[in-house]
């Protein structure tokens, strides 16, 4: 559907399609993140460390959420810093320790609530 095979998509359904697609992403690194347990008690997980977006991370990891926190009716947003920022980490588990921390937050908190992050704060 995203090769636009089937005709023109609107913005609306390309944005699903995306969020589709990046949730399966995630679904195949939490498969991978239990394979992970095994190396870990075995001492060999190895961290693949790269120069990863902070902005990017965020808003990948916002995007895994939004469906838990419109179905709490909460609005979740990420407000990205001023300047860009560019760290050497493993943005794979990065990601997910920060969904993590977002999903216990929408949990946590009652409907109709503001959850967020980010800012010229750091």
């Amino acid at each position: 559907m995203q090769l636009k095979i089937y005709g023109e998509l609107n913005e609306k359904q390309s944005s699903t399609l995306k969020t589709i697609e990046e949730s399966g992403r995630h679904l195949l690194e939490l498969i991978n993140d239990i394979l992970d347990l095994s190396k870990i008690e075995a001492g060999k997980l190895e961290l693949q460390f790269t120069p990863s977006s902070v902005s990017d991370i965020c808003q990948a990891s916002l995007q895994l959420i939004k469906g838990m926190a419109q179905q709490k009716q909460q609005h979740v947003h990420y407000t990205p810093p001023a300047e860009q920022t560019v760290v050497m980490v493993d943005a794979r588990r990065l990601k997910q320790m920060l969904v993590n921390l977002l999903s216990n937050a929408i949990k946590i908190h009652s409907a109709q609530r503001r959850v967020g992050f980010g800012g010229s704060g750091r």
